[in-house]
């Protein structure tokens, strides 16, 4: 995961596909307060795939190098699937906290075959 995401934040989506089975399906939605769900979208195949790679969770670096960062915390490992948050380095300018990520990632054969990507959304 970490070449992975070494990749996706250069933009260099197509060594990022290289880590995805063939078969691969991404999904991601936001979840808010009470645990809601919504904007939930799933895409599958390399060619849909490669189009989602630039979103925020995909990336840990939001664009310019002053931009905002994501580090990844709490990371756990179970058999083939690996789990861990993507928090922001920082506040926001009206001092409020961007949302974190949740990635869920599930390994066949050393390739990417599940990669689910949840905004937690919180209005504080």
């Amino acid at each position: 995961m970490q070449q992975y995401y070494e990749s996706a934040d250069a933009r260099k989506f197509d060594i990022c596909l290289s880590f995805f089975a063939a078969n691969a399906e991404l999904t991601t939605w936001a979840e808010g307060v009470n645990g809601r769900h919504w904007h939930e979208r799933r895409v599958s195949g390399l060619n849909e795939i490669r189009n989602m790679l630039g979103s925020r969770g995909f990336r840990r670096v939001s664009g310019d190098q002053s931009g905002l960062k994501f580090n990844e915390t709490e990371s756990r490992v179970e058999s083939n699937r690996i789990v861990f948050m993507l928090r922001p380095d920082r506040l926001s300018s009206d001092g409020r906290p961007y949302n974190p990520y949740r990635i869920e990632v599930t390994l066949e054969n050393c390739k990417i075959k599940t990669m689910a990507v949840v905004e937690y959304i919180s209005w504080e």
